[in-house]
């Protein structure tokens, strides 16, 4: 038998996504969309880009990054249904007796600065009173470096590229903005259902 090469030009012709059987026969992912399903598919052809970046932990756990604009050119999709996905993620978490929300999601660089110089101001502040001898310059350099510990800069921000968004919960009908190891938990376990990940682990 002779065989046939491929050319150049026919190989990404035989080059495939992989969408597990589950997702279409098990009735607990009826939930899922075809946008799901589809992103699902996309998520696990990451799998490789994880494995030769080594981005896994000491406990084999591989984590995927993948931006959510990436996802959308790829599937052709609008921000909506995105936002729809993470809806769902929503929903499940409901059902699970918590309750996870969108606190931060995109913020514009005048935005980010705004938050920045809140900050500042606020622990320019607490250590006056902590450090009332400091002069305003020495106040200034401490505040400046605590602040960029907790904010990043305007303009090196993700939420200004829309690849990252915070998330708050909600308990007893209070507001926190910022979650508790249950909530933590739940997303670690179950975020990558719906197509998002642990943006920073640490």
């Amino acid at each position: 038998m002779n065989f046939i090469p491929y050319k150049v030009n026919e190989v990404l012709d035989n080059v495939f996504y992989q969408i597990p059987k589950e997702l279409l026969v098990n009735p607990i992912y009826n939930n899922l969309d075809s946008n799901s399903i589809l992103l699902y598919g996309l998520l696990l052809d990451r799998l490789s880009v994880s494995m030769k970046n080594k981005w896994f932990d000491k406990d084999g756990n591989v984590y995927i990054i993948y931006a959510r604009k990436d996802a959308q050119k790829m599937l052709k999709l609008s921000d909506k249904p995105i936002t729809k996905a993470f809806r769902k993620l929503e929903e499940a978490s409901i059902s699970d007796g918590l309750h996870i929300s969108i606190d931060s999601g995109y913020r514009s660089a005048s935005y980010q600065e705004s938050v920045f110089n809140r900050f500042l101001a606020k622990y320019t502040n607490d250590l006056k009173k902590i450090y009332p001898n400091l002069s305003d310059e020495e106040l200034y350099i401490l505040a400046y470096k605590k602040t960029c510990e907790r904010v990043a800069l305007p303009g090196c921000s993700e939420h200004q590229t829309g690849y990252a968004f915070d998330i708050a919960c909600y308990k007893n009908g209070v507001f926190y903005s910022s979650t508790s190891d249950d909530e933590r938990g739940w997303m670690k376990e179950n975020s990558y259902k719906f197509g998002f990940i642990l943006r920073y682990p640490k």
